[in-house]
C-alpha cells in the first residue's frame, strides 16, 4: 500500500483555521516554526503530515512481517 499527496494541492492539510483535515493549534504552529529544519511553516507542517503517514503505516505492519529487524 502506498499514500501521497501532491504538493501542489495541499491546502487542506496545512489550513490552520480549523477547516482543514488536522488541527493545528497555537502550540504546535509555534514549536513547528521554531523546528531547525529548511523550509518554509507549510514545508514543516507537510514534513510533520509525512511522518504521520510513516507512523500510522509502521503501526500497520505485523511484527512477524517487519523487515527491520
Amino acid at each position: 500500500m502506498a499514500l501521497a499527496f501532491d504538493r501542489t494541492s495541499t491546502s487542506h492539510l496545512v489550513d490552520t483555521s480549523n477547516l482543514g483535515v488536522f488541527e493545528w493549534d497555537d502550540v504546535t504552529m509555534d514549536h513547528i516554526k521554531k523546528w531547525k529544519v529548511n523550509g518554509t511553516v507549510v514545508d514543516k507542517q507537510l514534513i510533520m503530515v509525512s511522518y504521520l503517514f510513516e507512523l500510522v503505516y509502521d503501526m500497520m505492519i505485523s511484527p512477524a512481517d517487519n523487515v527491520s529487524v
